[in-house]
């Protein structure tokens, strides 16, 4: 067996697959396999070995492996041939199983290994399948991408062209463009354009006697005011523009056109550069600089211009002029100071603040708490305090007043109407010989930006607009006080819209609280006093730490020309400079009231009043439609259109109108005058009610006038004074209503205690008293007649 196995090692090749077995006679012994596979090794030697029994090497091998046989052995009976053909077959099959299974080891390895080869490949392809796929993709999204943004570049340089031509032909345009201003509006134009084409080619064609300029296009801007809005013209070309600013100066010629301005149309920019130049003529005016705009341009005046100076003082001459027999007041005020003037009510006597003879002081931060006031000789406080102060301070802060002098008093009926909002205060002077003739004064403090009793400006501003639209219209009323705004030369009104005078600019500097104000003041069409209709005009702010303009007197456009003499006062010589100096100026001004009043009319307490009453159901068919009414309504048409465009001249045009009306109605519809009873008269209150009289009237007519007042105002200080005044003449009237009915009691029962001896006279007071009238009440007035019918007809009784 030994050499056997030696032999076979010797001829065998690596990694080979060899199978060997010894056959022995009277069994089979099978060595163990091993199995080895090698990819290198694709052609594989297989060496069998002999199937014959009869080999020397077999023999030999018997032999060496052979025992020593003993005797029992030898003995024993030897097998058949038989056993011998069979272990042959045996073997035969062995060894064909042995090839078979070389010969699958042998393909099972060669699949392995093309297996193995087809699979790198097939790794290789698919990942690169996969990798070409996910690139081409990226290259897609790439592409398109970037065709995107090619189409946004594109698109780019195309609004870029757009906005450059569009932007080339604006200029273009502008240079054919005018600006129309103060030309009457037509309430057909919203719906109707050709209507302001019309007029403006009227305004060429009659004003300024052009034959050869042809308007292409018009349009009015949006109003924020009471003022016509401006038009913007265009014409055909820049000669036409040329000839149409060469003949504006004609139109102060022509009635109908003399208010109205042509003016070149320009940028945003221009006009601001022409404002920047505008200002700078007028510091040059302060300093007597002869220099002037003249079409845009800073033209060197070579005479002194001092008309300025001169329209502050042109209301000096009017002061002791009379309206019907009633001299006008001068009203004068001022903003009242902080730091100890106001907390006190110090004012000297004598000196320059009692030459001035102000009527009316407004004070800005009187420092006073809760109740207190200020008290001077020969004045009465109107105040407001602050509320919410701190538990622990120890003097107050903010506050606002009104010191109104005793004479006025006399003349003028003076309530707090409103003083709801800390810092403002609202009066209104009623004259006591018309009520019609009213004005209102506010004194205001709004506290600064960055202080810790800083307020929203916004809803503070909001607040006083709607205080103010409250006053009734035509009513004369100016605002006074510390602002805090910084105003510089920021306009207060709308440039090229509203026409005021020049505001002389002392103050450059603005703040955030500054254009806040300024366009508030726009909005509710009112104006600063200061530096318009001045004798002197100076910073109102003067301390260690600057000075400032932050105190103003604010007035209607309309009624500007009533207020003039607008002065500020140094504060030196009015208060004690022995005490803490005010830090504020004091601002005065006059203010005309041109009431049409008659000194000698009183007012009667129980005149009635008559009424003109109509039958509006029986109105004519040629109502409205005379000859007499219609030359009147001509003439006042004319009228209109020959006066200036002021506040009078209209109040007259109107008035004049409403009597035509009131004529014509007389004239052709029926009417009647009837009496109103101003509730003096007794009659309808005595029914059921004997015990009335005169006094109770006078009682009941005070209580209502006096619940009238107190549901009425909207201040709170006020309100409690007029509810306590309101209680006290109820409970007043309720006593003697009830003394009333006790005495008229007790009389009736004295005069039926005394009539007892008379039963005739006594029954009679009895059916006096009431006692069965309403059983009298029950029998019916009515009658039946001959035919069945029944008649109520008195006459037929």
């Amino acid at each position: 067996m030994s050499n056997s196995q030696e032999l076979g090692e010797s001829t065998r090749c690596p990694n080979e697959t060899v199978v060997t077995a010894e056959i022995h006679d009277d069994e089979i012994e099978t060595s163990n396999v091993s199995t080895s596979i090698n990819d290198s090794c694709n052609n594989s030697n297989i060496r069998k070995r002999p199937a014959s029994g009869n080999s020397d090497i077999s023999d030999n091998k018997r032999s060496r492996n052979q025992t020593p046989v003993s005797k029992d052995e030898k003995s024993k009976p030897k097998p058949k041939p038989k056993a011998k053909s069979e272990m042959k077959e045996l073997k035969d099959m062995m060894l064909g199983l042995t090839d078979s299974m070389n010969n699958m080891c042998i393909s099972l390895t060669q699949r392995i290994d093309s297996l193995e080869k087809n699979m790198s490949i097939e790794i290789t392809q698919l990942i690169e399948e996969k990798v070409k796929v996910e690139i081409d993709q990226v290259r897609q999204d790439f592409n398109d991408q970037f065709n995107n943004f090619k189409d946004q570049i594109k698109g780019l340089e195309a609004k870029v062209s757009t906005q450059v031509k569009s932007y080339s032909d604006v200029v273009k345009q502008n240079n054919c463009n005018v600006i129309i201003r103060n030309l009457q509006e037509d309430p057909r134009e919203e719906s109707n354009t050709s209507i302001l084409e019309k007029t403006v080619i009227s305004l060429v064609r009659d004003g300024l006697n052009l034959k050869d300029v042809f308007i292409e296009s018009v349009s009015r801007k949006k109003s924020h005011n009471s003022k016509p809005g401006v038009i913007v013209a265009a014409v055909n070309n820049s000669d036409q523009k040329r000839e149409l600013m060469k003949a504006k100066r004609n139109l102060k010629n022509v009635h109908k056109f003399k208010d109205v301005y042509i003016e070149n149309d320009m940028s945003y920019s221009e006009r601001r550069n022409e404002a920047n130049f505008r200002t700078l003529i007028r510091a040059f005016k302060q300093e007597n600089q002869a220099f002037t705009m003249n079409g845009g341009r800073i033209v060197k005046v070579h005479h002194n211009n001092q008309s300025s100076v001169a329209s502050g003082k042109s209301g000096e001459g009017k002061q002791n002029e009379s309206v019907n027999g009633r001299n006008v007041h001068q009203n004068e005020g001022n903003n009242g100071q902080r730091q100890g003037y106001s907390n006190r009510g110090n004012i000297r006597g004598g000196g320059r603040g009692r030459g001035r003879e102000l009527h009316i002081l407004g004070i800005a931060e009187t420092h006073l708490v809760k109740n207190n006031t200020i008290s001077v000789d020969g004045y009465t406080w109107f105040g407001h305090n602050r509320i919410g102060i701190h538990i622990r301070a120890k003097a107050g802060s903010g506050g606002v007043g009104f010191l109104v002098r005793n004479d006025l008093m006399e003349l003028f009926n003076v309530i707090v109407v409103e003083d709801s909002i800390d810092g403002i205060c609202w009066l209104k002077f009623e004259d006591k010989l018309n009520l019609d003739n009213i004005f209102y004064a506010c004194v205001v403090y709004l506290p600064p930006e960055n202080s810790t009793r800083a307020v929203n400006v916004h809803e503070f501003l909001e607040s006083l607009m709607s205080q103010m639209y409250t006053i009734p219209k035509g009513n004369q009323f100016y605002l006074c006080g510390d602002f805090n705004s910084r105003c510089g030369d920021l306009n207060d009104f709308v440039e090229g819209i509203d026409t005021l005078p020049e505001r002389q600019v002392v103050d450059y500097k603005t703040n955030k609280y500054g254009s806040i104000f300024c366009e508030f003041l726009a909005d509710i069409n009112c104006c600063m006093l200061n530096g318009r209709n001045n004798s002197h005009n100076d910073y109102t702010y003067v301390s260690t730490r600057g000075l400032s303009v932050v105190d103003y007197c604010i007035v209607p456009y309309e009624m500007l020309k009533s207020f003039d003499r607008f002065e500020d006062v140094d504060i030196i010589g009015i208060v004690d400079p022995t005490r803490c100096m005010p830090d504020h100026s004091l601002l005065s001004w006059s203010m005309h009231l041109n009431f049409p009043v008659d000194e000698n009319t009183e007012p009667k307490a129980n005149a009635a009043s008559f009424k003109t009453k109509y039958d509006l159901g029986k109105i004519p068919d040629d109502w409205l439609n005379s000859e007499s009414f219609i030359s009147d309504i001509d003439r006042i048409i004319c009228i209109l259109e020959e006066s200036e465009a002021n506040q009078c001249d209209i109040d007259k045009t109107y008035e004049s109108f409403i009597n035509s009306i009131k004529s014509e109605m007389s004239e052709k519809i029926p009417n009647k005058i009837i009496q109103i009873s101003n509730g003096s008269s007794n009659k309808h209150r005595r029914i059921k009610k004997p015990w009335w009289s005169t006094e109770l009237t006078d009682l009941w007519n005070e209580v209502c006038k006096s619940e009238t007042m107190y549901l009425k105002t909207k201040s709170c200080h006020s309100k409690k004074q007029l509810r306590h005044l309101y209680c006290q003449n109820r409970k007043l009237f309720d006593k003697n209503v009830q003394q009333a009915k006790r005495r008229y009691w007790y009389k009736m029962q004295d005069d039926l205690t005394s009539s007892c001896d008379n039963p005739k006279e006594f029954w009679r007071k009895i059916g006096k008293i009431g006692i069965g009238a309403e059983r009298q009440r029950n029998i019916p007035m009515e009658i039946n007649l001959e035919d069945g019918s029944v008649s109520t007809d008195q006459f037929q009784f």
